[in-house]
C-alpha cells in the first residue's frame, strides 16, 4: 500500500508540473504576479524575466499593509494584457482651486511621458476630461515621430442647479479626443478661467486623461472635492503597447530579435503608432511571445464555442465534425440524417430527420412538411447537386442560409423577384420552425395549418395561390385540421402525395 501511495503522489507532482508548464505565461522561475496582478511575458518582474527592450520590466512595490504592486518607476500598473494589446496605470488629476480670502489661485498640474518606451495612450478608451463652471484647459503632447499637438476643453456653467449626473456635454463637465500615438501629454490652465466668478459653489476645477469607461460625472465634483479625492487624486489611463518600432515585414527578417516566437502565432502591425504585436494562430491559444506558448485548442471540449452534433475530433489547430456511421449531412447544424440507400433520393431527406424512422410521428410529420415547403421556395429537391457530384442537404443549406441571412441566394428565381417580400420571409420563418433539430420545438401540424391560412388571408401571393393543393395535400384537409387528426404514422398514402415513396 505504502508503495502504491509513492506512487499516486508522484504521478500527482508530474501531473502539477505539466499542468503548469501548459499553463505558464512567463519565462521560468519568474514570478507570474504582482500581487493580485498577472505579469504576462513579455512583461516581467525580476532579471531576465521580461523582453529584452525598455519599459517591459516592472518593479513589485510593498504600498503598506503587505499590498504589492507592479510600477514602472513611479507609474502604478492596474492590469496588463497580451490581447487587446493594453495596460490599465494609474494618472494623477490636475487640479485649480480659487482662494477667495486671498484672492488668488493654487494649482497643481501633471504630466505623463513614455517616450522611448513601447506605451502610447489609446485613443478609442481615453479622453481628456475636463471639470468646472469656470474652466478652460489645455492638453498638449507629441507622438512617436515627434509632432505636437495642442488641445483644449471648456467647461462653463453659472450655478450647480442646471447640473445633470451623467452628462459631460459642456455645463460643467467637457470631453474631448486624443490623436494615435501620442506617448507624452501635460495638463494646463487658462488663467483667465481660474473659478474666481463661482468659487461661492464651485471653488476648484480638474482636468486629467482618463479611461472613458471609468469617467461618469457627478454634481458633488462641482461643489466638493470628491473627484480629487478618489483613488488619492488619481484616475486610471489605458495604453497601448506594442514591440518595438518597425512592421511586421521587417521584423520578422531579424529571427533573434523577432518576439512572435511560438510556431502557432502570428504578426500584425498596432494600429495605435508604430511597432507590432502577436496573436496565437487560428486552433490555438495562449501567450505567442514564449517558445511553446501558443497551445491547441482542443475544440471538442467546447463545444458553446465550437459546435458538433456528430463525432469530433480534435486535430492541430482545428478539429473535424462527422456525421456517424449511415448518416449524412451537416453536424455542426445538427442535421446528421439516416442515409436511406434503399429509398429513392427525394424521401432521403423529407425523412432524414435525426430523430425518424419508419414509423413517424406528428411531430415528423411536420418536419417532412418543411422540406416540402423548401423545396416550393427554392425549387430544389430535397437532395440536390450544385457544381460537383457531391450530394448537398437542402435543409442544411436553407438552415445554414437563414443563420447567415443570405436566404435570397437560395430562393427560387421566379420567388424572389415577387414584390412581397415579407410574406415570402414569413413562409421561410415557417419552414426553419419546421426544421427545428429538436422534435419538442416543432410547431404542431394544427399551427402550421394555421399560420398558412393567416399568410393566404393576408395576401393572396401567386407562391401560395400556385402550391395550394400541393400544401393542402401535405395537411391532409385544407383549414379544418385538427390535432386529433394527427396519425402516429406516416401512411405510404400521404407520402404518395408528395411524391415520396419508400424503396422496395
Amino acid at each position: 500500500m505504502g508503495a502504491w501511495m509513492l506512487l499516486c503522489h508522484s504521478l500527482l507532482a508530474l501531473l502539477i508540473a505539466v499542468t503548469a508548464s501548459a499553463l505558464a505565461d512567463t519565462l521560468p522561475r519568474c514570478p507570474p504576479k504582482c500581487g493580485d496582478v498577472d505579469i504576462p511575458y513579455p512583461f516581467g518582474i525580476g532579471p531576465n524575466c521580461s523582453f529584452p527592450a525598455r519599459g517591459f520590466a516592472l518593479t513589485c512595490n510593498d504600498t503598506g499593509n503587505g499590498v504589492r504592486k507592479p510600477f514602472l518607476t513611479n507609474v502604478e500598473f492596474i492590469n496588463v494584457s497580451l490581447l487587446p494589446a493594453q495596460a490599465r496605470i494609474y494618472n494623477q488629476i490636475s487640479w485649480q482651486c480659487y482662494n477667495a480670502t486671498y484672492a488668488d489661485v493654487s494649482y497643481s498640474t501633471w504630466y505623463l511621458q513614455f517616450i522611448g518606451e513601447p506605451y502610447r495612450f489609446s485613443d478609442t478608451d481615453n479622453k481628456f476630461t475636463v471639470v468646472g463652471c469656470d474652466n478652460l484647459a489645455y492638453i498638449s503632447g507629441q507622438n512617436q515621430k515627434e509632432i505636437s499637438y495642442t488641445s483644449g476643453c471648456l467647461s462653463i456653467c453659472y450655478s450647480s442647479e442646471g447640473l445633470t449626473n451623467g452628462s459631460c456635454s459642456g455645463i460643467g463637465c467637457c470631453q474631448t479626443s486624443i490623436p494615435k500615438g501620442i506617448n507624452y501629454y501635460n495638463v494646463t490652465f487658462d488663467g483667465n478661467f481660474n473659478n474666481s466668478r463661482v468659487w461661492k459653489f464651485n471653488p476648484c476645477s480638474f482636468a486629467v486623461l482618463a479611461e472613458v469607461d471609468w469617467f461618469s460625472f457627478s454634481t458633488a465634483y462641482i461643489t466638493t472635492r470628491e473627484l480629487n479625492e478618489t483613488n488619492g487624486g488619481r484616475a486610471p489611463v489605458v495604453l497601448d503597447w506594442a514591440i518595438g518600432n518597425e512592421t511586421c515585414e521587417v521584423a520578422q527578417r531579424n529571427t533573434t530579435s523577432y518576439a512572435c516566437l511560438s510556431k502557432n502565432s502570428k504578426c500584425f502591425n498596432s494600429s495605435n503608432g508604430s511597432g507590432y504585436l502577436c496573436n496565437c494562430s487560428s486552433g490555438y491559444k495562449g501567450n505567442p511571445y514564449l517558445a511553446d506558448g501558443c497551445q491547441d485548442i482542443d475544440e471538442c471540449t467546447l463545444k458553446d464555442e465550437y459546435p458538433c452534433n456528430g463525432i469530433c475530433t480534435n486535430i492541430p489547430g482545428d478539429y473535424l465534425c462527422k456525421c456517424p456511421p449511415g448518416t449524412k449531412g451537416d453536424p455542426k447544424y445538427g442535421t446528421c440524417n439516416p442515409d436511406h440507400g434503399n429509398l429513392s433520393t427525394s424521401v432521403k431527406l423529407v425523412i432524414g430527420n435525426p430523430s425518424l424512422t419508419c414509423q413517424l410521428t406528428a411531430k415528423s410529420d411536420v418536419y417532412s412538411f418543411g422540406v416540402v415547403l423548401l423545396e416550393l421556395l427554392t425549387g430544389r429537391k430535397a437532395i440536390y447537386f450544385e457544381g460537383s457530384d457531391e450530394e448537398k442537404s437542402l435543409s442544411s443549406s436553407f438552415l445554414s442560409a437563414m443563420k447567415e441571412d443570405r436566404l435570397l441566394q437560395l430562393l427560387d428565381t421566379h420567388i424572389k423577384n415577387e414584390e412581397d417580400v415579407e410574406l415570402i420571409g414569413e413562409a421561410a420563418e415557417l419552414a426553419r420552425q419546421c426544421l427545428n433539430v429538436r422534435g419538442e420545438d416543432r410547431p404542431t401540424m394544427k399551427e402550421v395549418a394555421d399560420d398558412l391560412d393567416r399568410l393566404r388571408k393576408f395576401k393572396q401571393h401567386p407562391f401560395l395561390q400556385h402550391n395550394s393543393e400541393e400544401i393542402e395535400s401535405l395537411l391532409g384537409q385544407p383549414s379544418s385540421y385538427t390535432e386529433n387528426e394527427i396519425s402516429g404514422y406516416y401512411s405510404i398514402e400521404t407520402k404518395a402525395a408528395l411524391d415520396i415513396e419508400c424503396g422496395r
